[in-house]
């Protein structure tokens, strides 16, 4: 068995960190919500 064989190609993923600020919520003022997405975002 050859390692072609034993480990296939993965598919392909481009993943994908961001991170965003609610703006004109009070509460959340000087916070970031942070993401992760495997998907093309932009």
């Amino acid at each position: 068995m050859t390692k072609k064989d034993f480990f296939p190609p993965r598919p392909y993923s481009n993943p994908t960190i961001y991170a965003y600020e609610l703006v004109g919520v009070a509460t959340h003022k000087g916070l970031l919500k942070i993401g992760f997405n495997l998907n093309k975002i932009f």
